[in-house]
């Protein structure tokens, strides 16, 4: 694909992982494809954005609650990556290595 001269491709590389149940047998492989944004200039080729997070102090009020009204809490998962955050623009990436397209 073409890229306008003001854009610059971000590298990209995979990310693997296996996941294995308490036994230690392989459950499940895993791959991710993820994009090196650290070459990026602010104001130049990429604009600052934030995502939906949860404070500490959420997690607080929720452990007050439970502890307030006697419940029990089972688990509580808090994952800090921003998967679902709409970027709201056009990022250009260069495909990983060995990727024969």
């Amino acid at each position: 694909m073409e890229l306008p001269e003001v854009r610059m491709p971000l590298p990209s590389y995979w990310v693997y992982m296996i996941k294995r149940n308490g036994a230690g047998n392989v459950k499940r492989f895993k791959a991710r494809l993820v994009w090196v944004g650290n070459p990026q200039i602010e104001a130049i080729n990429y604009q600052p954005m934030d995502g939906p997070t949860a404070l500490v102090g959420h997690g607080r009020l929720a452990l007050a609650i439970a502890a307030n009204y006697d419940l029990e809490i089972a688990e509580m998962d808090v994952c800090p990556d921003f998967l679902g955050v709409d970027v709201g623009e056009v990022i250009y990436m260069h495909p990983p290595q060995g990727l024969i397209g």
